[in-house]
């Protein structure tokens, strides 16, 4: 992830945040994700929405559509190219008193392309904006400017395997596009 504190240094961080008065991991709930329209008001993302916005540097990102009980799996990318999604972060000591930093990542209504497979989709900021979104002293206002979901013409949406649903898979052919 890219911050506003280290815009040259990519940190490796823990997918799942903790709001700053969590102490420690394991005693309060992780989450992966925050909601644009309340991500600004909820006690648990409000400090971190001010002051440690961060940008989460992805070449694509997994969602499912699921229909009855059977989910099918997606990939969203931009055909190789890196691009950024809207994250929030905070630092947690963890059992040797190291600070990681713990992120999520703010997502907002499903643009076209996302919505015959989910209703939600990440915050994308486009790299024209990226510096404005992790800059300081941004209103609340101005934050929510970057919460929408422009059909953004470079998103390409593949139909993948079933192989992506285990950890264990790790081969090039899970990214294979299936045909619709």
């Amino acid at each position: 992830m890219l911050t506003s504190e280290n815009p040259e240094e990519i940190l490796v961080g823990h997918w799942g945040f903790l709001p700053s008065w969590a102490k420690e991991r394991g005693k309060n709930k992780e989450v992966i994700n925050g909601r644009a329209e309340s991500v600004l008001e909820k006690p648990y993302f409000r400090s971190a929405i001010r002051s440690r916005r961060c940008l989460i540097p992805v070449t694509g990102f997994f969602e499912w559509k699921r229909e009855g009980k059977s989910k099918t799996p997606y990939r969203f990318h931009a055909n190789g190219e890196i691009f950024s999604l809207a994250g929030l972060y905070t630092m947690i000591k963890d059992e040797d008193g190291f600070e990681l930093p713990h992120y999520a990542i703010i997502t907002t209504e499903a643009n076209k392309i996302m919505a015959p497979v989910h209703d939600r989709i990440p915050v994308i900021i486009e790299k024209q904006d990226e510096e404005g979104w992790v800059s300081e002293g941004l209103t609340e206002m101005e934050i929510g400017k970057f919460f929408r979901s422009p059909d953004f013409g470079w998103l390409q949406r593949d139909q993948i395997s079933a192989l992506v649903n285990s950890p264990k898979n790790d081969a090039s052919e899970i990214l294979q596009p299936i045909p619709e």
